[in-house]
Parts: C-alpha cells; sequence; structure tokens
C-alpha cells in the first residue's frame, strides 16, 4: 500500500474545512482601508436681492436658492409679521403703507435651522390722483361751499379728511 494515497482522502477533508474557516475569518474581519461615509453637505440659503427699497404698499419680487439639498423648497415670512408686510409662497413680497425697514425671510424647508433676511426699506405712500369735487364752482360773496376729496395712493383710494 502507498502511504501518499492512504492521506489523501484524508486531507482533503482538513484542507477544506481549514480554508471554509479562513473565508468565514475573512467575512468577520474589519477592513482597514475603507473610505469613510462623506460629511452631510452643508446646506446655504440666498436670497435676492439681498436688501431693497420701496414705496409702500408696493411689491418686490425676491428670488431664493438653496443649496446642498435636493430639496430646493423655501418656506417665506415677514420678520415683523403682518404690520411688515406680507410675502407670497413664489417670494412676492408686499410692503406696508406705514414706513420702515422689514425684513424678508427664507428659510430651507430641508433644515429649518438654514435662514437668510433681507432688508426692505418702506417709504411713505405717494399720491397718484387727487380728485376734488365740485371741480369748479361759483360761491357768493359771505357764502359758501362744500367740497370733497378723493386720494388715490398705491395702498388705495381714500376720501380727504
Amino acid at each position: 500500500m502507498n502511504p501518499s494515497k492512504s492521506l489523501r482522502p484524508r486531507s482533503r477533508p482538513v484542507v477544506l474545512a481549514a480554508l471554509a474557516l479562513l473565508g468565514v475569518a475573512a467575512c468577520d474581519a474589519s477592513p482597514t482601508n475603507v473610505p469613510s461615509a462623506p460629511a452631510a453637505a452643508s446646506i446655504a440659503v440666498t436670497i435676492t436681492p439681498p436688501s431693497t427699497a420701496t414705496e409702500a404698499c408696493q411689491s418686490v419680487p425676491f428670488k431664493g436658492t438653496v443649496t446642498g439639498t435636493v430639496n430646493q423648497e423655501i418656506t417665506w415670512s415677514v420678520k415683523e409679521g403682518p404690520a411688515g408686510g406680507t410675502i407670497t409662497a413664489e417670494g412676492v413680497y408686499t410692503a406696508p403703507s406705514v414706513p420702515g425697514t422689514y425684513h424678508v425671510v427664507a428659510t430651507s424647508a430641508a433644515d429649518s435651522t438654514r435662514v437668510v433676511e433681507g432688508a426692505v426699506a418702506v417709504g411713505p405712500e405717494r399720491i397718484i390722483a387727487l380728485e376734488v369735487t365740485p371741480a369748479t364752482t361759483s360761491v357768493l360773496a359771505g357764502g359758501s361751499r362744500a367740497f370733497s376729496a378723493v386720494v388715490t395712493t398705491p395702498c388705495g383710494t381714500f376720501a380727504a379728511q
């Protein structure tokens, strides 16, 4: 009997078992050169224009941009609340009738901590038209005549008092 032939049947299961153990060990081993996950993207919000001026009751369009996320949605608001004017979901700001400096706020929908403000200097109402009634009249000496006036501004039409 050849000694090498008698060892073969017994050595084959041992070699296969050893290879199987090496494969399991390789699966459990922690790799040392695995790249770490990329850092979270930095979300930023910008608005254009960053500041502007307008007259009372006039509208100004703002454009917002969000970077660092696929969610480009912006929530618009006015820092001073309704007294500071209004702004649409599309970023169109309408100034109040009271002059002052107000602030448009753009907030990222992806991260509500990402906020930017724009300033709006609002000037006084401008008179567009003034209508006095009657336009012409005659008054006798010592007599009187009542007049009325209507003033039109960008904020509306008002009876003069």
